[in-house]
């Protein structure tokens, strides 16, 4: 996955001017590439402290592993990756998932998540709130 010279200067501009419209154009060709995308880059922020966070960063499958036919869904990755958290990987137990301060469902797949709602750095942010 690369740019051109020129689509890394329009990015840039874009950013700088912040036109979105620009900024879409290009970040599309990054988002959608040719090639099968091998892993989603997530970060959790789960809450430790009173306005703290420990964050938890990890790339994460867009297939699920053991049925690579089959789009890897959110609950799927927060129970691997948070088991005490999340013991169920269809029901939020003991915490949910916020993304863009709208709760997010636990049957969503992650590449879907990552496509609509990726910061312009490429990553999957998503909160953990506790119940």
């Amino acid at each position: 996955m690369s740019l051109s010279k020129a689509d890394t200067s329009t990015l840039w501009h874009a950013v700088q001017d912040n036109d979105h419209a620009a900024f879409a154009r290009v970040s599309a060709h990054l988002l959608d590439a040719p090639t099968p995308l091998k892993h989603i880059p997530l970060r959790l922020y789960i809450p430790s402290a009173a306005g703290a966070f420990r964050v938890l960063q990890a790339p994460v499958p867009p297939r699920h592993p053991a049925t690579p036919r089959q789009p890897q869904r959110l609950g799927h990755v927060l129970r691997a990756l948070l088991p005490a958290l999340f013991p169920s990987s269809r029901d939020p137990v003991l915490a949910a998932v916020v993304l863009h301060g709208a709760p997010v469902p636990f049957s969503a797949p992650v590449e879907d998540l990552m496509r609509e709602a990726a910061y312009p750095d490429g990553w999957l942010c998503l909160i953990v709130v506790p119940l």
